[in-house]
């Protein structure tokens, strides 16, 4: 790929820019190389014994996008019951106030005074 420079007309006399001339292959000595092929014992080996990893691998980030849309579907099935929950209890929670507690403590004992007197007069 060697550029050589060469002038014509000794030295100038029109102004003209000297011309650049490209280094001429003959399309005999194109046709006539060979295909190269070299060979190495440590790519030929990673190659024929990576079969395996490679498929772990594979196998490995299928089974994390598995665990990823089932986490997503987790999150968006636990928003949804949120969601039902704050319509249901009028967009409150219960959890905040005192007396909502005490009245569902209250209900409790109550329900299992019945269960046990029930089962007591059998």
């Amino acid at each position: 790929m060697a550029v050589e420079a060469e002038e014509e007309g000794g030295g100038g006399g029109g102004g003209q820019l000297p011309r650049i001339r490209a280094r001429h292959i003959k399309k005999r000595s194109l046709k006539n190389k060979s295909l190269s092929v070299s060979f190495n014992e440590k790519d030929l080996k990673d190659y024929v014994t990576g079969f395996h990893k490679r498929k772990k691998k594979r196998r490995k980030e299928a089974q994390h996008q598995l665990e990823e849309v089932e986490r997503r579907k987790r999150i968006e099935r636990r928003k949804k019951r949120k969601l039902e929950r704050e319509s249901v209890y009028g967009e409150a929670p219960s959890d905040t106030g005192a007396e909502p507690d005490e009245v569902g403590e209250d209900d409790e004992p109550e329900k299992e005074n019945e269960l046990i007197t029930s089962v007591s007069g059998i």
